[in-house]
């Protein structure tokens, strides 16, 4: 993984021809992705809880879904 400039591509460009390879090129997250990301990182973490605990959460959760 590398992160380049504009001003850089035709260095990326000539590391590709020199060492005949390509690289796959993808742009930077977009902020929908990013929270794409963090809602699927959540689900993932309320699944850990250890269902011990879960009363616990019941008052937040609540006050959550009302809003």
């Amino acid at each position: 993984m590398t992160f380049y400039t504009r001003q850089q591509v035709s260095l990326v460009e000539r590391i590709e021809r020199v060492a005949k390879i390509k690289f796959k090129k993808i742009g930077a997250p977009q902020p929908v992705d990013i929270i794409k990301s963090s809602a699927r990182d959540i689900v993932i973490s309320l699944k850990s809880v250890s269902e011990s605990v879960l009363p616990f959460f019941n008052d937040i959760a609540a006050e959550m879904i009302e809003e």
